[in-house]
């Protein structure tokens, strides 16, 4: 299916939220690795950072990551960038986050909280921001992947209590965060808070509701919103819209859709070279 609108033209993209393999309860539009990279170009994106939907069930997530950089490789080579999928809940969690900061090709991390149920008070938070910082890996944090209403019955997110977050952050002067899908799980008043205790991004894909970017950037310095689709559960039409309904302007389009992003990206050990 192919939507089209009779909009401008944005900046060029770097999209920080793309899946690859399959979402576990359905057939997704352009979850073939091709159709995907063929969709993510047709609107502008020159990067992609991709995890696997796999890591929200497999139990080798080793294999998962494996896979996943082989992928990126051989689909996209220079376009997909592999972010690896980490599970707190699992044994050995940090040999998996070593893993990815010895793998030239990983930029980072990204971990599914709601889903695999770690509270922020939790003492492995401390021990992944510090493999993170350590590794200089990237750490995106998955709020939610869907509306909680149409979630399967045995896989249902578990809200996050993010009051100790801003605590947590200021731990961790160094660490790189994007919040993914913040949306109604991360108020805007909360959104500011956090900004301003580390260095926290954040994901524009369920940032929801008319005017609600706009809304957003009243409390949150544009400096830290960035560009995402979720790709391939949504539509990349649904992420675009957003920044053309919300009347952003030239300079804040370009922050969102590629300036904030090379800036966060630009210790990934030389990716963007």
């Amino acid at each position: 299916m192919s939507l089209s609108f009779n909009v401008p033209p944005l900046p060029p993209i770097i999209d920080l939220h793309v899946n690859l393999s399959r979402w576990p309860f359905r057939r997704l539009p352009d979850d073939e690795p091709a159709l995907l990279v063929k969709r993510l170009r047709a609107h502008g994106v020159v990067r992609a950072l991709a995890s696997s939907f796999d890591g929200l069930l497999h139990l080798d997530l080793p294999a998962v990551n494996r896979r996943l950089v082989t992928e990126c490789a051989q689909v996209a080579p220079g376009f997909l960038t592999p972010v690896g999928a980490i599970n707190l809940t699992l044994p050995n969690w940090e040999a998996d986050v070593a893993w990815c900061g010895r793998t030239p090709a990983v930029a980072g991390v990204r971990v599914w909280p709601g889903y695999h149920t770690v509270q922020w008070t939790d003492p492995r938070w401390d021990e992944l921001a510090q493999l993170c910082v350590e590794h200089t890996l990237l750490l995106q944090i998955v709020m939610r992947l869907e509306d909680a209403r149409t979630e399967h019955p045995r896989f249902q997110s578990q809200p996050m209590d993010l009051k100790p977050m801003p605590a947590w952050l200021s731990r961790h002067p160094q660490l790189r965060v994007v919040l993914i899908n913040p949306g109604r799980d991360v108020p805007v008043t909360t959104a500011a808070e956090l900004a301003a205790a580390g260095q926290v991004y954040f994901e524009i894909g369920m940032i929801e509701g008319t005017g609600g970017l706009a809304t957003y950037l009243q409390k949150v310095p544009a400096e830290r919103v960035v560009f995402g689709s979720h790709l391939p559960f949504f539509y990349i039409e649904a992420a675009t819209l957003r920044l053309h309904e919300s009347d952003l302007g030239e300079q804040i389009l370009q922050m969102i859709c590629q300036k904030n992003a090379e800036r966060l990206l630009q210790r990934d050990r030389g990716a963007l070279d």
